[in-house]
């Protein structure tokens, strides 16, 4: 799900798919073994670097799903470790977001 959420592959899905996508990983990340599951899968670092890029453009339906979804997944120690690797880009990224204005 990852390489298909992910822009750099000359596939890129839409956007209406890939915040579906977002959402429904959102729901089975209240489910602990999914939640493990997703972060070996390097969703936390996906997420960070998605909000970085998309921040001003993304839509608040994908701005409150994937924000969830980072949270869900930084209540484990090893996804802390893994945004703790990038701290710099998470708290310029945590700026970004609350400087700019998502209202619809």
């Amino acid at each position: 799900v990852v390489q298909c959420l992910d822009n750099t592959h000359a596939d890129a899905i839409d956007s209406f798919t890939c915040d579906m996508i977002i959402s429904m990983l959102q729901k089975l990340s209240l489910r602990r073994q999914q939640r493990l599951y997703m972060i070996a899968s390097g969703l936390v670092e996906w997420l960070i670097h998605h909000l970085k890029a998309e921040c001003h453009t993304m839509g608040t339906y994908r701005l409150e799903y994937a924000t969830a979804l980072l949270m869900n997944l930084s209540l484990h120690k090893e996804a802390q470790v893994r945004a703790a690797a990038m701290a710099t880009m998470v708290i310029s990224t945590l700026i970004a977001l609350l400087s700019t204005d998502h209202m619809p």
